[in-house]
């Protein structure tokens, strides 16, 4: 038989720590943001505050997470410390070690990948130009609006440390100078030189289109039935002779 109780703590309390940093190259653990890790070494001890004396601690373990932090136990083990009267005391050493939650990973990365696609956007338009291929001014607003999306998504980044980070070298910055290139060479070859139409150049199919549907609709006048009679010319002879007897000037044709 299996019997499970609940212990709850009669006493809390608060303290602070200091995290470990180790330096590469002039770099710590925050430049692998958001695989950055860090480790904790801490000493506990209990005391009885009758009698002064230590007291047993079985384990130490983490109960939750904080500012999207995991924490683990490396490692806990039972040593021995001295106290202020220089007496050796029971203590507790556990070494904590803390990364980023797999929610705040994932939060940082799908940024990271949204900011890559729309730099893509941009460079395919600028391909699309070299081309050859029609681009309309509207769309030099997109690297506009895109250059400054950038870093408003970089600011969301959850617990992000200052710029200077591994995603800001092979992402923001190179995003920032990628779209500003493209942004420039949009301006200069659809903006300032858009190509004047010249006399004598076939118009587009959009163009005819166009003008065809602008072009004003004549009357056309039906031409003579047989019921409806013809015309005459009188003769100082009063004699009268069908006008379609007459011959006619060029193909032009009287109604």
């Amino acid at each position: 038989m299996w019997i499970s109780c609940s212990v709850q703590p009669m006493q809390t309390f608060t303290t602070t720590h200091l995290l470990v940093l180790y330096a590469w190259r002039g770099l710590d653990q925050q430049y692998g943001f958001p695989f950055d890790g860090y480790q904790l070494d801490t000493t506990f001890v209990a005391l009885n505050s009758s009698t002064n004396e230590s007291l047993p601690i079985l384990g130490l373990r983490p109960i939750s997470s904080t500012n999207n932090f995991n924490p683990y136990v490396r490692f806990d083990t039972r040593t021995q410390a001295f106290n202020g009267s220089d007496a050796v005391v029971m203590s507790r050493t556990m070494e904590m070690g803390f990364e980023r939650t797999g929610f705040a990973r994932t939060y940082v990365l799908t940024l990271f990948i949204v900011n890559w696609g729309l730099t893509a956007v941009v460079v395919f338009i600028t391909v699309s130009a070299i081309s050859g291929q029609e681009v309309t001014e509207s769309i030099l607003l997109l690297p506009i609006s895109v250059i400054v999306t950038i870093p408003a998504l970089r600011a969301l980044w959850d617990g992000a440390p200052a710029f200077g980070l591994l995603l800001d070298s092979c992402g923001t910055f190179l995003q920032m100078v990628i779209v500003s290139i493209c942004s420039m060479f949009l301006v200069i070859q659809i903006g300032l030189n858009k190509p004047e139409k010249k006399p004598g150049i076939e118009k587009t199919n959009n163009e005819k289109r166009q003008d065809l549907a602008n072009k004003p609709t004549q009357p056309v006048e039906a031409a003579p039935s047989a019921s409806q009679p013809r015309p005459w010319r009188v003769h100082s002879s009063d004699e009268k002779e069908p006008l379609s007897n007459m011959p006619l000037l060029g193909s032009q044709e009287f109604v």
